[in-house]
């Protein structure tokens, strides 16, 4: 009985250890993430930390001022290991992202870019953003988007505003249906009845960014 139960352990204790490291993701989908780029060659430069949001092979930040998005793709290569891609300028350039993660929420690794004839490479820190911010309904949130406000009475229906720019007066439509979906700790998407999709991203239990798409359709 001894022998017997020495041999299980032997074998099982490894086991658990590999289990314990299996930190890496298996998609980027729906989460936040702060980057912090430095970048080493040719020259030296200190890019800052940026937030970034991936949803639906998008990834969005904040770049000038105004919500910017473009595509990427993600691979998980190992128990701790993965590769990142982000696609610049509609796919003409990419920056390719090799990260061990030491942690469930926090990688660092190289990056390079490829800009012409220059490489540009460096090291990169990444902090996945645990706030549950997302709110699980958006009843009593209002959405202000400039020239228009959702105000959100219940579940499935909410309250459109829209400011006419000729008499800066309001005009109210009534009964706007919409749906909501939480897609990440810090990420969700409105489609509403008017047939427009909008990304929320929320940096905190208040306040958060948005990206609005309105829906094409074939004549």
């Amino acid at each position: 009985m001894r022998n017997s139960l020495f041999i299980f352990l032997v074998f099982c204790l490894p086991n658990l250890h590999l289990f314990a490291d299996n930190y890496a993701p298996e998609s980027f989908d729906g989460l936040s993430v702060r980057i912090h780029d430095l970048e080493m060659s040719p020259g030296s430069e200190d890019y800052g930390e940026e937030s970034k949001y991936f949803v639906s092979q998008q990834v969005y930040s904040w770049e000038e001022n105004k919500l910017e998005s473009t595509t990427f793709s993600y691979v998980k290569n190992s128990a701790s290991s993965a590769t990142l891609t982000i696609h610049h300028d509609d796919g003409a350039t990419q920056t390719n992202y090799d990260l061990t993660f030491s942690s469930e929420n926090t990688a660092t690794g190289t990056w390079t870019e490829d800009e012409g004839d220059v490489t540009y490479s460096g090291t990169t820190t990444f902090t996945i953003i645990e706030g549950q911010y997302a709110p699980d309904s958006l009843v009593g949130w209002k959405l202000d988007a400039g020239a228009s406000t959702y105000k959100f009475s219940v579940d499935s229906s909410g309250v459109f505003y829209h400011v006419d720019e000729g008499n800066y007066s309001n005009s109210e439509l009534s009964n706007i249906t919409y749906t909501w979906e939480k897609v990440g700790p810090g990420i969700g998407k409105l489609h509403t009845s008017l047939d427009e999709i909008t990304w929320m991203f929320f940096e905190d239990n208040t306040t958060g960014l948005y990206d609005w798409e309105e829906q094409e359709h074939d004549n």
